[in-house]
């Protein structure tokens, strides 16, 4: 093969091309190997990888089979949050190399959940579906238009709200400690939302107040912001 690159100055004058010839032999990576467990609410990928291997999780709802890229292997175990509760999914690893690459064997999970969950890389809340049975789960959409912020964008987001679930609002039942994880994860600009609802999607906290409930805890009365898009870049 040959590649060519050109660069463009900010006057829109281009230099010369400069070419590189190059190779590739006809050959994938070793096949991987997968094993996924139930971890709590999350499913837990292990994977065994080799020096100079690049590794990316692929996801599939067992309704549809169409794979999609969830993310990469930095280590030898994945933890995927982002499932939603009550559904069926489908993992495989696929093994990149520069002669191509090969795919393990697919694995099978699901978690038969009736919690809510906000999560982040660093912090996982997980509250109970009875805890709320006295607190109906209300949602309700908005007509405004909603601006997002969204790592790893130059630009916000801004959306209007005609699309579904802009803004959503819910009052749980929260303890003494389940209090200050939910202040503190509110201050995050992007966490993420599962419930028993099968829903699952990306989230920020815009109002968050809470009312004292007899002795036993509060009720957090939160709004969210649905993000409107989340992108992901992966090196291979």
């Amino acid at each position: 093969y040959t590649v060519g690159i050109r660069y463009r100055n900010s006057s829109g004058l281009s230099s010369d091309w400069a070419y590189k010839v190059f190779s590739i032999t006809a050959a994938g990576p070793a096949k991987p190997t997968l094993t996924l467990y139930g971890d709590a609410e999350n499913a837990r990928l292990v994977v065994t990888r080799e020096s100079n291997i690049n590794y990316v999780i692929m996801r599939a709802e067992d309704e549809t089979r169409d794979f999609e890229i969830i993310g990469v292997f930095d280590a030898d175990t994945y933890i995927d949050k982002t499932a939603k509760f009550n559904t069926g999914y489908s993992y495989m690893v696929r093994a990149f190399a520069s002669a191509g690459y090969t795919d393990s064997d697919v694995a099978h999970f699901r978690c038969n959940s009736e919690k809510v969950a906000l999560q982040t890389a660093e912090l996982d809340i997980f509250l109970d579906k009875s805890e709320e049975e006295f607190f109906p789960y209300t949602e309700e959409a908005t007509r405004e238009m909603a601006t997002y912020k969204c790592p790893g964008r130059q630009y916000a987001i801004v959306e209007h709200s005609e699309s579904d679930e802009v803004v959503f609002s819910t009052s749980l039942f929260v303890t003494e400690k389940q209090k200050a994880d939910v202040t503190e994860i509110a201050k995050e600009d992007y966490i993420y939302y599962r419930d028993y609802s099968k829903r699952a999607f990306p989230v920020a906290i815009r109002r968050l107040s809470f009312s004292r409930f007899m002795k036993e805890g509060y009720i957090a009365n939160i709004e969210f912001i649905r993000i409107a898009e989340r992108e992901v870049v992966i090196n291979v």
